[in-house]
């Protein structure tokens, strides 16, 4: 806006009051380039937006098609209840009560869900590395039935199981954690002792999952150790999930309410379904995404605009011209050709300026993205068609009125 204003003051200023009041400058060449400039400054933003538009709204596509390597969808995800007596046998029983409901598939329990941060880090190392290098992991409390509720894919070892008993003192890791510990193959990492803050003994690796997003596609993966819920007694543990049959949601809701009443009357029954859950974190660039759709949609108009007040006025200007063409016998297309040719060299300019500043700061903003989606030719092949396409329809639309107007109305004209 700030532009747009001090370009046309500027170059007023420097015109002698006589040349402006006489309406010579409108008709000079310093006054035709003047809203030649403006049209291929509002056509620069427009196409810039438009790619910017088409390649936010590309990558939160990606996004959301991409495979998150856990299930989401679903699941009904409880809140812990506040610390009561008899908390531990309480929510063993409960659990129980709900595994027995037509419309629970799994129970589980842990300290994070996906679609949030697991927020609880230890520093760790491997137990027999001489010089202790500490780093900082997500620990993830949860009791044997989480890797198997939530589809996690084992890739070597194996994950917790009550079979075995003894898995109290056991860890399972996702790749990127084997790789911080310094195990180039997965299978190498299988029944090393890894020694982890705050407990007293090592604890031994007996499975690997394959990394997984526990948070949405614009965060990297993390280092993340899953261990039993009674190991660690101080990282709690905050939500049930359960995962849901084919049935009415609402139904068995309200059937795990009635449950929790029975053990935890004093505390809220809050809930949530983890797909709306995990969705939302996307919404601050969906966000962002309506943003500039909005104000791509204000750019082409104003541009769309400046072009029809250009053209508005080059016909008004050259309205005697035209009437002798046609007298001379010049064809309509020949005329719409005289009158249009030189609306689309400015948006020629604008394409040739605004296409590099486009790919270069939309590939700076998809850097942002640890997966993202590729930079395609028709992101920017497609404002190009779209911009001309108006272009024809704002230049045709005023200049027919010219082309089909009576030769002796525009003889005429002054």
């Amino acid at each position: 806006i700030y532009i747009s204003g001090y370009y046309p003051a500027r170059a007023l200023l420097r015109k002698k009051p006589i040349v402006l009041l006489k309406g010579k400058f409108q008709n000079s060449r310093a006054g035709e380039n003047t809203r030649k400039i403006l049209v291929i400054v509002q056509y620069t933003a427009s196409m810039i937006l438009l790619c910017g538009t088409l390649i936010v709204f590309a990558q939160l596509n990606y996004m959301h098609r991409q495979s998150l390597g856990v299930k989401t969808d679903q699941i009904l995800v409880i809140k812990f209840p506040g610390p009561t007596e008899g908390m531990k046998t309480k929510m063993e029983a409960m659990r129980k009560a709900i595994r027995k409901l037509p419309l629970a598939s799994k129970v589980t329990c842990s300290g994070a869900v996906p679609g949030e941060e697991v927020a609880m880090f230890l520093s760790n190392h491997r137990a027999h590395d001489a010089l202790k290098q500490n780093r900082l992991y997500e620990m993830l409390s949860c009791d044997p039935d989480y890797i198997d509720a939530y589809g996690l894919e084992v890739v070597a070892g194996r994950g917790f199981s009550e079979e075995y008993g003894d898995d109290v003192n056991k860890l399972v890791i996702n790749e990127t954690a084997a790789r911080m510990l310094g195990y180039m193959d997965n299978d190498d990492a299988i029944g090393e002792e890894i020694a982890v803050e705050t407990v007293g003994e090592p604890m031994q690796v007996i499975g690997v999952v394959k990394d997984y997003h526990q948070q949405a596609l614009n965060k990297g993966y993390t280092g993340v150790m899953l261990f039993h819920k009674d190991k660690i007694d101080w990282i709690p543990q905050r939500y049930i999930s359960v995962v849901m049959k084919p049935g009415d949601p609402s139904e068995l809701v309200s059937q795990i309410g009635e449950i929790w009443n029975n053990y935890f009357a004093d505390s809220s029954f809050d809930y949530f379904f983890l797909d709306q859950f995990y969705d939302r974190q996307y919404r601050q660039d969906e966000a962002f995404g309506v943003l500039m759709g909005g104000f791509t949609g204000l750019a082409i108009f104003i541009s769309c605009l400046g072009l029809w007040v250009l053209v508005m006025f080059s016909c008004a200007v050259r309205t005697k011209e035209m009437g002798i063409r046609k007298v001379l016998g010049a064809s309509r297309w020949n005329l719409f050709y005289q009158l249009g040719k030189g609306f689309f060299i400015p948006i020629i300019i604008a394409v040739v300026i605004a296409l590099p500043v486009a790919w270069f700061s939309m590939n700076a903003w998809l850097s942002h993205y640890p997966f993202r989606t590729e930079l395609e030719v028709w992101f920017f092949l497609l404002p190009i068609v779209l911009m001309l396409l108006i272009s024809f329809l704002t230049v045709a639309g005023q200049t027919m009125k010219v082309i089909y107007s009576k030769p002796a109305r525009s003889l005429k004209y002054e």
